[in-house]
């Protein structure tokens, strides 16, 4: 049998089936009751709660242990603060089922229990929030000195979930919030001290009043009207105990001729006197790439940010040009910059960088000898739900960018290009071939030897790393011999 959803004080029918247990209306006595039933493993339609102001917690409650979540609790704690007599019914039906076999019930968002209970939760949330924006604070004077007094009328017994709010905001103000469900006060230092709510309005008016309506007509905007969203976020049941209120109905009647007179009164200027527009970026870049005065390669990095002959630059965050040695004996070219790389700007800086700077140590070498780029200068990717993961360049992507990479081979004048990867040896070569198929010594062009091999990040992705790390040791170290 369901428990009716009556909290009160009044005589309760003896029934053989239910007992009564007497609780503050507050959390930690419900707390405790709740802990207690558990224990002796009473059922929700065997327990009726009544509300108390002389209620005691169980005497064994502080042996007795139930283990829920630390999210029940906490919704939970606003919950017991909402003014439906039937909340304590419904927080001990949930937590019942939490323990008994159901410990993802808060999962459930359409479970019936669970909805009524978040939306009582949602309700005290909103009714807490419009106090901490509501509050307004008079002055007055008294025997113990002057002391700020609010007067507050909530739809719920959120006075002690606010009371901290305030202290926080008004630390060294001496002040009293006072609601018909509780009241709090504060005296500048100490605790904070909880009283019993009034039954009727306290009328206070003082020079504070004024101070709110000319703030309030100051930062009224006529042009920016909108009474549904005002009366959404200022209900009228509020406006009675703030002073700004009694302006709201003439502002309103002005706003259309106030907005009229802000158009009006708005100068017709016709030259701003701010100077002449800045460069934009790309009128920078290009007139740093036409300076003969600066190195080659740096006008070859800039010539590649202005580069819009595909679409890869619109979603990277930057292009990647090449770095190192200017007359490097030896040049890698990689495939494309991955996401580190497109974040700083440098080449070979990721995971797959830092493979390549440990083979490098092994074999006597670092990367400030050589020259190192990519075929393709921007970042290609896709977005998944943690992070851009890199994808290959299409061939008409790697032919827009070769202009890039055949300049930085010109100017470098490296006497062997290591290929890192199928991609990097077709922009290299001007026609794709397979890794399989590379001779033992490479490729001759120009007068240079070209010497493909896989890419550090196929080992990292490889299921036998050792391997392919061999490999690749293996290629750079004959890659390196003679010339470094």
């Amino acid at each position: 049998m369901q428990q009716p959803g009556l909290f009160d004080s009044s005589p309760i029918p003896a029934r053989n089936h239910s007992t009564s247990v007497m609780i503050a209306p507050t959390f930690e006595s419900f707390r405790d009751a709740a802990r207690e039933m558990l224990r002796l493993n009473r059922s929700p339609d065997q327990i009726w709660w009544v509300e108390t102001d002389e209620a005691e917690p169980p005497g064994s409650a502080s042996t007795a242990q139930a283990r829920v979540s630390a999210q029940f609790v906490k919704i939970a704690q606003f919950v017991a603060c909402h003014a439906s007599p039937d909340r304590w019914t419904l927080l001990y039906r949930v937590l019942w089922r939490l323990t008994r076999g159901e410990p993802y019930l808060l999962a459930l968002s359409g479970d019936p229990d669970v909805a009524r209970m978040r939306r009582y939760e949602k309700m005290v949330r909103r009714d807490l929030h419009k106090m901490k924006a509501f509050v307004r604070f008079r002055q007055v004077s008294s025997v113990a000195g002057e002391r700020f007094v609010a007067w507050f009328e909530p739809d719920h017994a959120i006075v002690k979930l606010a009371g901290d709010f305030f202290v926080r905001r008004f630390t060294n103000m001496r002040f009293s919030v006072l609601t018909p469900v509780g009241c709090v006060h504060w005296e500048g230092e100490g605790q904070l001290v909880f009283t019993q709510g009034l039954s009727a309005a306290v009328k206070l008016a003082d020079s504070l009043d004024d101070l709110w309506k000319a703030y309030y007509e100051n930062i009224f905007n006529p042009a920016r009207v909108k009474v549904d969203a005002m009366r959404s976020e200022m209900p009228q049941k509020y406006w009675k105990n703030l002073p700004e209120a009694q302006l709201i109905p003439a502002l309103l009647l002005a706003a259309d001729a106030r907005t009229d007179q802000m158009i009006q009164a708005a100068p017709q200027v016709s030259v701003l006197n701010c100077g002449s527009p800045p460069e934009g970026y790309q009128t920078v870049l290009q007139r740093s790439v036409q300076d003969d005065s600066r190195p080659a390669l740096a006008r070859i990095a800039d010539a590649t940010r202005a580069c819009r002959a595909c679409e890869l630059w619109e979603p990277a965050s930057q292009a990647v040009p090449g770095e190192g040695t200017p007359k490097a004996r030896i040049m890698l070219v990689g495939e494309a910059p991955g996401d580190q790389e497109d974040l700083l700007g440098r080449p070979f800086v990721g995971p797959a960088g830092q493979l390549l700077d440990t083979l490098l140590a092994e074999l006597n070498a670092t990367r400030e000898m050589l020259y190192l780029t990519n075929a393709v200068k921007h970042f290609k990717f896709r977005v998944t739900a943690r992070r851009r993961l890199h994808q290959r360049p299409q061939a008409r992507e790697v032919a827009a960018c070769r202009n890039w990479l055949l300049q930085e081979i010109e100017v470098v004048n490296p006497q062997r290009i290591v290929c890192l990867g199928a991609t990097a040896a077709a922009a290299v070569l001007g026609h794709p071939i397979r890794l399989r198929d590379v001779p033992p010594l490479g490729f001759e062009l120009q007068g240079r030897q070209v010497m493909p091999t896989i890419h550090p990040a196929a080992v990292l992705r490889a299921a036998d790393p050792s391997s392919k790390r061999a490999h690749l040791r293996a290629d750079l170290q004959q890659a390196l011999l003679g010339l470094i």
